[in-house]
């Protein structure tokens, strides 16, 4: 794979300033619109959006907390190259960093493409290559399966977010 692994874990990805840097103008509506309105002064920015059940006691992230969590993924995957229509390949199980990539891709106009993590290699490799992914987003269990396949896809960028305790 080509390029260094961005941690995304915490505020790795901190140096993106206020909540929203990608407004929602005359562009059509999208998921990304609707997070920014709702963590916006007009919404309700101290309601809780998520809460992350993988974590002990159940983290809770408000709206205005997953809009800047999403912008500043939005902002790894731009500094990646990643544009509209770009497909964003996630390998990983469903969490909060899940909900902010969802966020950060639709900002961004580029494709969530998930896959169930309990598929094999072979799969998640016949995945890669028929959506023509530009960049993996994998979850640290899942290190040694993403350098197996990285040797296949040698342009393909890689993102790793911290490990996750629900893998099984």
């Amino acid at each position: 794979m080509r390029g260094e692994s961005i941690s995304m874990q915490n505020e790795s990805y901190a140096h993106h300033q206020g909540p929203s840097a990608y407004p929602c103008g005359d562009a059509v509506y999208n998921l990304g619109h609707i997070l920014a309105r709702n963590a916006g002064p007009s919404g309700f920015p101290q309601r809780t959006a998520v809460i992350d059940a993988d974590v002990a006691g159940g983290r809770r992230i408000s709206y205005r907390e997953l809009n800047e969590r999403s912008n500043r993924c939005a902002d790894v995957l731009r500094s990646l190259g990643v544009t509209k229509g770009d497909r964003v390949f996630v390998l990983m199980p469903n969490r909060a960093e899940t909900v902010e990539i969802v966020f950060g891709c639709s900002k961004i106009g580029a494709v969530f493409t998930p896959a169930n993590f309990r598929f094999s290699s072979e799969e998640i490799a016949f995945l890669i290559d028929d959506t023509e992914a530009s960049v993996l987003v994998f979850d640290t269990a899942f290190a040694e399966t993403v350098r197996d396949i990285g040797k296949r896809f040698p342009d393909l960028r890689a993102i790793e977010v911290g490990g996750s305790e629900c893998v099984d």
